[in-house]
């Protein structure tokens, strides 16, 4: 009985690992989502590309949007409708199932490049504001086309 019980439980322990081990494998580490309002006939549409560690492709396109981020320019005193951007991007990181290291940003096109806003807080009340060249702006539009 007590044999039956302690092969139970390796069992257990077993698929249990198993199963936690596979799930792990399907979950990308790093993830994006960028979405875009489109106005068409019908109404609203909102078209969302997202991008993911599973493909290589996305790879390569994620590092240069997290690249895009991190190497725009600060400025302030920006006047823009939070509520109505041109993109939506949201930047998750992933772990087992885990959801860590959100960045949840807005992006505005302008004629010289655009604006890109990054929330600080809970909040949109508390924004980091950054801007961007032509040829940034330009590579954000073409991923979501």
């Amino acid at each position: 009985m007590v044999a039956v019980f302690i092969c139970l439980l390796i069992a257990g322990f077993i698929g249990g690992y198993s199963y936690s081990t596979y799930k792990q494998k399907q979950l990308p580490f790093r993830s994006i989502m960028i979405s875009k309002e489109v106005k068409s006939q019908e109404g609203t549409i909102i078209n969302i590309k997202e991008l993911s560690d599973n493909s290589e492709s996305d790879f390569t396109k994620m590092d240069n949007i997290e690249m895009i981020f991190f190497n725009s320019t600060n400025i302030e005193g920006v006047k823009v409708d939070v509520n109505k951007p041109d993109l939506n991007i949201v930047r998750n990181s992933n772990f087992v199932g885990i959801t860590f290291g959100k960045l949840d940003a807005k992006v505005w096109f302008t004629s010289t490049g655009g604006i890109i806003a990054i929330r600080k807080g809970e909040t949109w009340d508390k924004v980091e504001y950054k801007s961007l060249t032509e040829q940034d702006a330009k590579y954000l539009q073409d991923i979501v086309q």
